[in-house]
């Protein structure tokens, strides 16, 4: 392995909206923090990638990064907002980020991000990023850095094979 870090949790506690109720709101963020001995290259891109990930905003789609308190700071604005308009609104929130070291070996190492949330909507939301970086140079790598051209197709059908066998949806069926 040519990465040093170590786990990174930041989280909180429930916080005050007014003086006469408590939001529900839990904020957890789990990330590997990058240590002295890593690679400069590799070191800076995988800061910036968990930075711009872990601490983005919800709103902007990860282009401006509030940090941790920036982040729990929106929420209650955001939830302080919510009661304001709707007096006996009292639906926990709750974020979770975590990135993790998924893979670090043959020269390339790989982060996954997952985000966890239940804002208040309908339903919560999970999405799960994966990300692969070239070791020595910090270059962030790409589907046509990885597999060969053609593979995609030979994947999407063997992929679309399994759907098929595994729903029990017969060849020639339109999967719409």
């Amino acid at each position: 392995p040519v990465v040093h870090a170590e786990k990174k949790i930041l989280s909180s506690e429930p916080g005050p909206v007014d003086s006469g109720r408590t939001a529900s709101i839990s904020l957890r963020y789990e990330y590997p923090q990058i240590l002295s001995g890593t690679p400069v290259p590799l070191a800076d891109s995988l800061r910036r990638m968990i930075t711009l990930l872990v601490f983005s905003t919800l709103e902007a789609e990860g282009t401006d990064t509030i940090g941790f308190n920036g982040m729990a700071g929106e929420l209650l604005a955001q939830y302080g907002g919510l009661r304001e308009e709707f007096s006996d609104y009292a639906t926990p929130w709750e974020l979770t980020r975590k990135m993790a070291i998924l893979s670090d070996s043959c020269g390339i190492v790989s982060l996954q991000f997952d985000e966890s949330s239940d804002l208040g909507g309908a339903h919560g939301m999970e999405t799960s990023t994966l990300l692969t970086f070239e070791a020595e140079g910090g270059r962030l790598l790409h589907a046509e850095d990885l597999f060969l051209p053609g593979s995609g197709e030979v994947l999407a059908a063997a992929l679309e094979k399994e759907f098929r066998r595994v729903r029990q949806i017969a060849d020639g069926v339109s999967l719409s």
